[in-house]
C-alpha cells in the first residue's frame, strides 16, 4: 500500500512537471509568434540613420516621415508600436529632443502605458545617448550600461520637462519641472533667459496642433536639453504646440495686423518660406501674447542677450520655418524654408558661461 501511495505521487510529481514545461513552450512559441507579427515587415518602423531637423532637408525630412509614422499607428490606428533603431549611427540636438517630446507625449497619453516596442541601436556611442536622455526609459528597456564611462560631450547634457500654469501668476517654467537641468539656469543673472522661455511656451497651446488630439487632452509642456560644456552654457527647449507662424497672426490686438503687415512688406522679393517670414515678424515686434508688462519679451529678449554675448548663437525652428543668428557672423542673420512642418517650435540657444 506505501509503494502504491509512493508510485502515484511519482507519477502525479512527473505529470505536473510536463505540464508545467508544455505551458512554458506554449508560452514561449506565442511569445515568439508576437515577435514575428510585430517585426513582420509591414509593422515595423524603421528608424532613420541621423536624428536631426535643422541642417539638410533630407534627412530633416526623414525624421518627421518617422514620427509621423508613430503617431499614425499610436493616434489613428491605436495599436502597439514596434521600431527598429538598429541603423540609427548619429544623434544631433534638435532632433533628438524632437523626438523626445514626440515620444514622451504619446507615452502621457496612454498613461504611462508602454505602446512601443524595440530593437536597440548598436553604436555604442548612439545607445549612451538615448540613456542619458531618457529614451531608454520611454522604451521600457533596462540599461545596462556604465554612465561613469560615458563619452563626454554626452553625459554633460541634462533632460528636463515640465508644464506652463495657465494662471496670470508668474512662474517661470524653471520653478517646477521632471529631471534635471544646467547649475547655471538656476543662478540670477540667467533669469531673463528663463522668463524669456516661459513666455515662448505661452504662445504654444492657444489652438489644436492639428494631429488628433483635442486642446482639451493637451498639455501646456515643454521639453529641454541643457548643459555646461568648455565654457558655454547651451540650453535646446520644444514645445509641440501650434507654433509662431500660426500664433502670431492671431492676436487680436488694435493695429497688430497692420504692424505684421508693414514687416512682411520689407522681407517681400526673398525666397524664405511664409513661415521664416512670420518668425521674423515675431522677433521684430518682441511682445508678450498675454500683454502683461512681467512676461517680458519673448523670442526677441533671447536673441538679445544673445547678441550682447558677442559669441552666441540661437536657431529657432518653428512649423516649416528655421531661422539661425550669431553676432559672430558676417551676415548675422539667416533664415531656411524647409518643405515639412514640425507641427510645433524648437528653439536652441548657446551663451558663453558668466564668471
Amino acid at each position: 500500500m506505501r509503494k502504491t501511495t509512493i508510485e502515484l505521487r511519482r507519477r502525479e510529481v512527473i505529470l505536473t512537471t510536463k505540464r508545467t514545461s508544455k505551458k512554458k513552450v506554449l508560452c514561449r512559441n506565442r511569445y515568439k509568434r508576437q515577435l514575428q507579427r510585430w517585426t513582420h515587415e509591414s509593422n515595423v518602423i524603421h528608424a532613420p540613420a541621423k536624428f536631426g531637423i535643422s541642417g539638410d532637408g533630407n534627412t530633416r525630412a526623414l525624421v518627421l516621415k518617422f514620427v509621423r509614422k508613430i503617431r499614425s499607428e499610436f493616434l489613428l490606428k491605436k495599436r502597439e508600436i514596434f521600431i527598429d533603431f538598429r541603423k540609427v549611427d548619429r544623434m544631433f540636438t534638435c532632433g533628438t529632443l524632437y523626438f523626445v517630446a514626440e515620444l514622451d507625449r504619446l507615452y502621457r497619453l496612454s498613461n504611462g502605458v508602454s505602446i512601443i516596442r524595440c530593437k536597440l541601436p548598436k553604436t555604442r556611442k548612439v545607445l549612451q545617448v538615448f540613456d542619458q536622455v531618457g529614451l531608454l526609459k520611454l522604451l521600457s528597456v533596462t540599461p545596462e550600461l556604465d554612465r561613469e564611462n560615458f563619452d563626454q560631450d554626452v553625459r554633460n547634457w541634462k533632460f528636463a520637462t515640465g508644464t506652463v500654469a495657465t494662471t496670470h501668476e508668474f512662474d517661470t517654467i524653471l520653478d517646477n519641472y521632471e529631471g534635471r537641468i544646467a547649475k547655471t539656469l538656476e543662478r540670477a543673472i540667467y533669469k531673463g533667459v528663463s522668463e524669456a522661455m516661459t513666455n515662448c511656451c505661452h504662445h504654444a497651446y492657444i489652438g489644436e496642433r492639428g494631429d488628433g488630439v483635442s486642446l482639451a487632452a493637451t498639455e501646456r509642456r515643454w521639453w529641454m536639453f541643457s548643459q555646461e560644456h568648455e565654457g558655454n552654457l547651451n540650453v535646446v527647449m520644444c514645445d509641440l504646440g501650434i507654433g509662431i507662424p500660426r500664433s502670431l497672426p492671431s492676436k487680436q490686438i488694435e493695429g497688430w495686423g497692420e504692424a505684421i503687415e508693414r514687416i512682411l512688406a520689407t522681407l517681400v522679393g526673398r525666397t524664405d518660406s511664409a513661415d521664416c517670414r512670420l518668425i521674423k515678424a515675431a522677433l521684430v515686434l518682441g511682445e508678450s501674447r498675454t500683454d502683461l508688462p512681467y512676461r517680458g519679451k519673448g523670442l526677441k529678449q533671447i536673441v538679445s542677450v544673445v547678441e550682447q554675448s558677442g559669441s552666441g548663437k540661437i536657431k529657432i525652428l518653428s512649423n516649416s520655418g528655421a531661422y539661425f543668428f550669431s553676432p559672430q557672423w558676417a551676415a548675422p542673420e539667416k533664415m531656411i524654408g524647409y518643405r515639412d512642418s514640425i507641427m510645433g517650435t524648437l528653439i536652441e540657444w548657446t551663451l558663453p558661461l558668466t564668471a
